[in-house]
């Protein structure tokens, strides 16, 4: 009897033994489960971890290239502001040159019709002394036509030369 109680104890303590291993068997398993998770979490970690290291790299990139864009925009804006102001003052270059031409035409305008009044003055001057000459006045007087009609063909010419311009 002794021994059977011995032998039962022996059972109880191997059952009990058995539990004992399952139980560590299973946390182990469950460990091990956990430690696989993890790895591939870390893993997963370290493949995004890389994914956004180069996902920065290429912002840093753009926001490089941007940049640059920028900045060659931004010369080219201040050269184009430099040739429009360029051109602004070339322009009122011009139309001072312009003002000056017209102002220039009107005093021509104004010398040609005081030449027209003259070389009429001229004209009525040489008819009145070529009828004098023909009532038979002196040597003098053919003198004066000549004279007249000379300065008559110059003003004729330099008006000639107005109306030209």
């Amino acid at each position: 009897a002794a021994h059977a109680a011995t032998i039962s104890d022996l059972e109880g303590e191997m059952t009990e033994a058995r539990a004992q291993f399952e139980t560590l068997h299973s946390d182990l398993a469950k460990r091990e489960a956990a430690e696989i998770s993890l790895s591939a979490i870390v893993e997963r970690q370290n493949q995004i971890e890389g994914q956004l290291k180069d996902k920065i790299a290429q912002l840093e990139s753009e926001l490089e290239q941007a940049t640059t864009d920028s900045n060659k925009t931004r010369k080219t804006l201040a050269q184009r502001g430099e040739a429009v102001k360029a051109y602004r003052v070339q322009l009122e270059h011009e139309r001072t040159k312009v003002e000056n031409l017209e102002a220039a035409v009107a005093r021509l305008t104004d010398s040609k019709f005081k030449a027209e009044e003259e070389l009429s003055l001229i004209r009525t001057d040489a008819s009145h002394v070529a009828t004098t000459a023909e009532l038979g006045e002196s040597q003098s007087v053919w003198l004066e036509v000549e004279a007249l009609q000379s300065s008559l063909a110059h003003l004729e010419e330099a008006n000639s030369e107005l109306r030209d311009k």
